[in-house]
């Protein structure tokens, strides 16, 4: 199985993640969701990594 986002809520995103692609997608959602405009404020995000079985994560990104 391959990542997969599974749902946006205002700035909450949740994606599913194969725990061999877990530090991957944590630093290509950070790059994408703090980098996507340039402003004159710093953007930064908070994660949260859930484990819903043995293999698969759940990986949860808000804009703070």
């Amino acid at each position: 199985m391959k990542t997969k986002m599974i749902i946006q809520i205002q700035d909450e995103l949740l994606f599913e993640v194969p725990e061999s692609e877990l530090d991957e997608v944590k630093a290509l959602v950070r790059q994408e969701m703090e980098n996507v405009l340039t402003l004159d404020i710093t953007l930064s995000t908070a994660r949260q990594i859930k484990q819903t079985c043995v293999s698969f994560h759940l990986l949860q990104v808000s804009v703070l």
